[in-house]
């Protein structure tokens, strides 16, 4: 019986010392007018936003801001793709 209890109290205190967090990560600063600033890992800077209209890739549908469009004139018609190789893979019907 003691026994047991020993194995037990052993697996107890392996198990304590197994899950203590062993370091701590540092947390990001930023120093603003002298100031030093904390970002939790939720809080960071917002990157900035393209505010720009979105197109639709005539080839594989997907979304991108006009500022990235590659254009290219077929039949009259002026088409939007979202990369080069849709460009080059883009079928007229």
């Amino acid at each position: 019986m003691t026994t047991i209890i020993f194995i037990a109290v052993l697996i107890a205190i392996t198990y304590a010392l197994s899950s203590t967090p062993q370091t701590k990560k540092k947390k990001k600063t930023a120093s603003f007018g002298g100031r030093q600033k904390r970002w939790s890992s939720s809080a960071r800077p917002a990157l900035p936003v393209d505010k720009g209209q979105m197109l639709r890739c005539h080839n594989c549908g997907a979304f991108f801001p006009e500022s990235r469009a590659i254009r290219s004139q077929v039949h009259d018609l002026e088409l939007h793709f979202c990369s080069q190789n849709c460009k080059a893979h883009f079928k007229v019907q």
